[in-house]
């Protein structure tokens, strides 16, 4: 399972990279706006200090 933003760009290179086999057809692609989001929050701190 791959979790991306819904950039529209990913579907399409998720399609292709099916096709030449570099990702598995049961590899499953999720678009949400926050799920890929995990990372964000440790740099909430940083952000706060420097803006």
């Amino acid at each position: 399972m791959i979790n991306v933003d819904k950039n529209a760009a990913y579907p399409k290179a998720d399609d292709e990279l099916k096709v030449v086999k570099d990702l598995t057809s049961n590899c499953e692609l999720r678009q949400n706006k926050y799920l890929n989001n995990m990372v964000e929050p440790d740099h909430r701190s940083i952000k706060k200090m420097l803006y």
